[in-house]
């Protein structure tokens, strides 16, 4: 439910018809929609990327409006109190959430609230935990997020909504230099990692066995990489990685029949290459990641060794 809902106020949503009469820059920043408010008609933008500048901004809704007069407003998913306070002074209406509505054009303002209040969270996003990994594999104590995006691929929008969520743990502090937004930490690399531990999520979609003529990338993972890192035993059978994606589920069975035949597979949310160094083995932070729900005394302190390497 989102705030104009909240306020009981009755929402109708259309496609809006002028969107080819657009420049270019502006499509790729807004969706735009036509939209019904308690019979006043309305543009709903709906930002694709983070949002630009206050000058920028109002001459993209000039621009707009230009070509269909009629109120504008933002739709956000993600709203600092800084921003907040800046399109309230400006008066560029806005919804954001369930939280707030500013649509003087309705003349509703939902209760204020103060957007700086960290918001707890449970676990990571995926999107957080593969810049979190991005970073632990960088040798600076300043984190640009901007140079994460040839490694990690992300929309603007998904970069943003994960280094807000790893400041939001506690573990990061935001800054700038200029225009450029980079993380710093207090903690050491291996102090990060311990603390991250509880916000992990398994990268590890699911696992089975398949016969190993069948399986198209070999890429060793589990306590068979780990045992090449350490004194620990190898497992009876080989495991390997390879992303969900690349994979025919079909081939894939829970039985282990044919030892000789068969390796276990685990299916992983992205490519376990993804922060690889040799394009070849898993990174090590992947590694202990997806090991730590294992509760074997003998994994932990392979992993604790293998991680004071860092």
């Amino acid at each position: 439910m989102n705030a104009i809902e909240v306020l009981g106020l009755k929402i109708e949503i259309n496609d809006w018809e002028y969107n080819n009469r657009l420049p270019l820059y502006i499509k790729n920043t807004y969706l735009i929609k036509k939209v019904l408010i308690d019979g006043i008609h309305a543009l709903m933008l709906l930002p694709k990327i983070e949002l630009p500048s206050t000058p920028a901004l109002k001459k993209h809704i000039l621009k707009i409006q230009n070509i269909e007069n009629l109120p504008v407003f933002l739709k956000l998913e993600i709203l600092s109190e800084y921003r907040k306070n800046n399109l309230l002074s400006n008066k560029i209406p806005f919804v954001y959430l369930e939280k707030l509505v500013y649509l003087p054009f309705l003349g509703t303002l939902l209760t204020n609230v103060n957007l700086n209040q960290t918001r707890k969270i449970e676990k990571f996003t995926m999107s957080a935990q593969l810049l979190f990994i991005w970073i632990m594999h960088q040798n600076s104590d300043k984190y640009y997020i901007s140079e994460s995006i040839s490694k990690v691929k992300f929309s603007n929008m998904t970069l943003t909504r994960a280094y807000r969520q790893l400041v939001s743990s506690g573990l990061f502090n935001e800054a700038k230099d200029g225009r450029k937004i980079y993380l710093t930490s207090i903690y050491s690399k291996e102090e990060l990692f311990e603390k991250a531990k509880p916000y992990f999520v398994s990268q590890v979609i699911d696992t089975g066995y398949i016969d190993e003529k069948k399986l198209s990338e070999k890429i060793m993972c589990g306590e068979s990489l780990l045992s090449e890192y350490s004194l620990l035993n190898p497992p009876r059978i080989i495991e390997y990685a390879i992303c969900h994606k690349n994979i025919d589920k079909s081939l894939l069975t829970t039985e282990l029949i044919d030892p000789n035949v068969q390796v276990k597979v685990e299916l992983w949310k992205y490519d376990p290459l993804l922060f690889s160094k040799d394009n070849k083995t898993i990174d090590i932070i992947s590694l202990a990641i997806s090991l730590l729900k294992n509760d074997d005394e003998r994994i932990e302190i392979a992993l604790e060794q293998l991680l004071e390497k860092l």
